[in-house]
């Protein structure tokens, strides 16, 4: 069962269950960017500890999770992507972007853009490698391009 917590608890340390982050929107891309890099540090302490444990997490293109639109922003951890079994731009971003730091690239990060979907107040969150590249998770897993609401 997921349970609330604080920003300052998803980055000290690795839940025990799922973690769902509820946002306000009053500083969408630098409150969303903040929480985006706590839950990808914790997701780089989850598959460090399960790879300790001899019980590594498939990596994410390979792991059957799809993406979905949320219908109420929730940033979760990759124990609570897995339980859902789909992941909205952020859950997905977070992961992959865990996946990077952990294969060697540090300088990966989670970039958070406005939405193309057109929609005022939507964002989007993006991995950007350390050589300055781009890569959408949710695209690659099922994102529809071009859709209002979306993106």
């Amino acid at each position: 069962m997921a349970r609330r917590v604080s920003l300052a608890e998803i980055g000290g340390r690795t839940p025990a269950a799922p973690v769902i982050v509820v946002a306000p929107l009053t500083d969408p891309a630098g409150y969303f960017g903040d929480l985006c890099e706590g839950v990808t540090r914790c997701n780089q302490r989850y598959l460090r500890e399960r790879a300790a444990q001899g019980e590594p997490i498939p990596p994410l293109y390979r792991s059957g999770i799809r993406y979905a639109l949320e219908k109420r922003e929730a940033f979760l951890c990759i124990p609570g992507v897995l339980m859902r079994g789909w992941g909205d731009c952020d859950d997905l971003a977070c992961w992959r972007a865990a996946e990077l730091r952990e294969g060697g690239d540090l300088g990966a990060r989670v970039f958070v853009r406005p939405s193309r979907s057109g929609v005022a107040g939507r964002w989007h969150a993006i991995v950007q490698r350390g050589d300055g590249s781009f890569e959408d998770p949710s695209a690659r897993l099922g994102m529809a391009t071009g859709r209002k609401g979306g993106d």
